[in-house]
């Protein structure tokens, strides 16, 4: 995860530091006040004045206000348009430098001003005009009404007025009547509606404004490195988690003691903290230096204890099995080693066969043996087996065997043997651990038990569940006769 993000936050920073710098200029536009419908809803739609500004026709003229002159179609991706409010426009410019995004911002609101009040404009000196001309077409028509209706009047004088053509004579004076008070109502409506599209113009040529203008900005909009970077790195994370997720759910190595016991089917009989170099001055400095912590000393104590006897007779050959690329085998035996020489117990350490993973612990013991003496006292290190003038070996032989591949070939031991098995936490798969086990138990040496190195800190099993083998330890059909002391152990 940590690889990734870090991979993923270079790329970022890289491609940031490899962009040019873009400064953005902002422009705001305040709209005029406009009323709501009976609904509440306002009567602007500010949408379609972000696309006004947005427009050609805007675009172009602001593009030749500046210098060098921009067309339509090369400003508008550097013109971004927000409406902050439905009286507010904010208009956007980004460019390479400072002063241009400023000038780019600028230019364009007050084009939008000058065309939207100008549209406004437009609009109500149209309606103006034909009011105009339906008020004079009025006005003519009140004279002409009057004079009917007087020569009427006069006409209607010199008649009877109960003759039918009196009567007749009477209501179209009282019809022309009727047709002058219309006219002169209209007349009077038309000339407030004249009145209002005059305010209306007024209004209008000065109702949509610049409200701030553009100012130049003093940091770049993009690249920001640190920005760009930390964002990487979070989707850096991301991806590393899904990454590190989908690894280990691919991942069939053993990371518990209880899933290792299950598939070597023998107990883990210690948990031991190993050094994670293991060169030749590290292997030196643990088996001549090394001293135990107190709960490496009481798991140490215990896996001694385990041993126990085979046929009546005290072990005196404990086979730790490494596995081939697993840097846990030589070092727990070492340990194993070191600490049964302090017990008092006459030790040696044997390499059972040459191997890359015992190479550097070989030329540890062949630095310590050229010195002529011992890597500690009781401690003994050779390539096989050691027995006096009388044929007696030492109290405890440790051998050191690495097994590689699933079909071990596995030597017959003349001592009292048992086998305990050294494994990493999380370096071998349950399969590859069972084979192991199997050739083992197939040569007639079943695992006693299970040493785990390093295991997972967040591991609460213990392995312990699983049952050994009824015969964790063999002794040869004609055992020889073991020396051993009395020691605090066996005590």
């Amino acid at each position: 995860m940590v690889l990734v993000m870090l991979a993923v936050a270079a790329g970022g920073l890289v491609r940031a530091l490899g962009q040019p710098a873009v400064y953005v200029s902002r422009s705001e536009i305040l709209l005029p006040p406009l009323g709501v419908d009976s609904k509440g809803k306002a009567l602007r739609n500010t949408t379609t004045e972000v696309h006004i500004v947005r427009s050609t026709e805007v675009l172009s003229v602001a593009g030749q206000d500046v210098t060098p002159p921009i067309s339509a179609a090369k400003l508008r991706p550097h013109i971004g348009v927000k409406s902050v409010s439905t009286d507010l426009v904010e208009v956007r410019a980004s460019a390479g430098s400072p002063g241009r995004a400023t000038k780019l911002a600028d230019a364009v609101a007050k084009q939008y001003v000058a065309f939207s009040n100008g549209v406004t404009s437009d609009q109500t000196d149209a309606t103006a005009a034909a009011l105009k001309t339906r008020a004079a077409d009025l006005e003519k028509q009140g004279p002409d009404l009057d004079a009917q209706i007087n020569s009427n009047v006069a006409q209607l004088a010199t008649m009877d007025p109960k003759s039918p053509e009196a009567l007749r004579l009477s209501a179209l004076i009282d019809g022309l009547r009727a047709s002058s008070v219309d006219v002169a109502r209209q007349l009077l409506s038309i000339n407030a509606q004249i009145s209002d599209a005059r305010l209306t113009t007024a209004l209008g040529r000065n109702g949509t404004r610049v409200l701030e203008s553009a100012t130049k900005p003093g940091s770049p909009a993009s690249p920001r490195p640190v920005r760009d970077a930390l964002a990487a790195a979070f989707l850096g994370l991301l991806a590393g988690a899904i990454l590190a997720l989908a690894l280990d759910g691919r991942d069939r190595r053993l990371r518990t003691r209880d899933q290792i016991a299950e598939a070597a089917a023998a107990p883990v009989l210690a948990s031991l903290e190993i050094p994670r170099r293991t060169g030749v001055s590290d292997y030196a400095a643990l088996l001549g230096d090394w001293e135990p912590e107190v709960r490496h000393g009481l798991a140490l104590r215990q896996m001694l204890a385990a041993v126990g006897t085979a046929g009546g007779d005290p072990v005196s050959n404990v086979v730790v099995v490494t596995l081939a690329g697993d840097s846990a085998g030589p070092p727990v035996a070492c340990q194993l080693a070191a600490f049964s020489a302090m017990m008092g117990d006459t030790t040696t350490l044997v390499v059972a066969a040459q191997h890359a993973s015992t190479d550097q612990l070989r030329t540890a013991f062949t630095n310590i043996n050229s010195g002529g003496t011992p890597a500690r006292p009781n401690l003994y290190l050779t390539d096989g087996p050691v027995r006096d003038a009388n044929g007696l070996g030492p109290d405890l032989t440790i051998t050191v065997m690495v097994a590689e591949g699933r079909d071990v070939e596995v030597p017959q031991w003349t001592e009292p043997t048992s086998v305990l098995l050294a494994v990493s936490c999380g370096f071998v798969t349950a399969d590859d651990l069972a084979s192991v086990a199997v050739s083992f138990l197939d040569a007639g040496y079943p695992l006693l038990g299970v040493v785990v190195a390093n295991p997972d800190p967040s591991d609460s099993s213990t392995g312990r569940h699983m049952p050994a083998w009824p015969a964790a330890s063999r002794s040869p059909e004609k055992p020889r006769q073991a020396r051993r002391k009395v020691s605090s152990r066996d005590r």
